[in-house]
């Protein structure tokens, strides 16, 4: 459900917002958004970026899988995100707004 909501959110803001669609714009790569609802945390990154579409991973996780709070989220994700409960890649087309592809990601950890 959350998952659905960003892309609605992401979709809309890029349509209707300029101000959104300029940070978009202005964003590079490695920037990220945190933030947390209905008892999960979200982290969007952006992976890359052009005039034409942008890149991020959304990773979420439930909060009662990263008490504590992680010091530094660029660290959590070099660690695999542990807790995450979702990870996915998206390209959104800025111009339409429109999902140009949507890869979901699932890492088994074995060993060390």
């Amino acid at each position: 459900m959350i998952r659905c909501f960003l892309l609605f959110f992401i979709h809309i803001a890029i349509l209707s917002a300029a101000p959104l669609k300029e940070r978009f714009e202005r964003a590079k790569p490695g920037d990220y958004l945190v933030f947390e609802s209905n008892k999960m945390v979200t982290l969007l990154a952006i992976r890359s970026i052009s005039s034409q579409s942008v890149i991020f991973e959304e990773i979420s996780t439930p909060i009662q899988s990263i008490k504590p709070r992680p010091t530094s989220w660029g660290e959590w994700i070099k660690k695999k995100a542990p807790g995450h409960s979702s990870w996915s890649m998206t390209e959104i087309d800025l111009n339409s707004g429109e999902v140009i592809e949507c890869y979901s990601f699932s890492y088994i950890v074995t060993g060390k």
